[in-house]
């Protein structure tokens, strides 16, 4: 089934790590959790996610669904809007 993300944006989010990383580094930043509750500081969040390349994050899944097939356009459409056959 699809939903209103685009392909793209599936594919960047399906890295279950750098998403914990980024949502980890906002609660930090906004204080919703402090450093000692979770064992982790700010600092060690931004490091993994450098190490990770996150910023390039955008950039491998546009090269993996160009791989795959997927033109600009279809990178850009909802996933919902796909017939079934290009569904992920």
């Amino acid at each position: 089934t699809g939903d209103d993300r685009t392909a793209l944006e599936s594919v960047v989010q399906a890295d279950q790590e750098r998403e914990w990383l980024l949502k980890l580094e906002k609660d930090l930043v906004d204080e919703a959790v402090e450093e000692e509750e979770i064992g982790i500081t700010l600092n060690e969040v931004y490091e993994r996610l450098e190490q990770l390349d996150s910023d390039g994050a955008e950039a491998r899944a546009a090269m993996i669904l160009s791989g795959l097939g997927f033109d600009q356009e279809m990178m850009n459409k909802k996933t919902n809007e796909f017939s079934g056959g290009w569904r992920m």
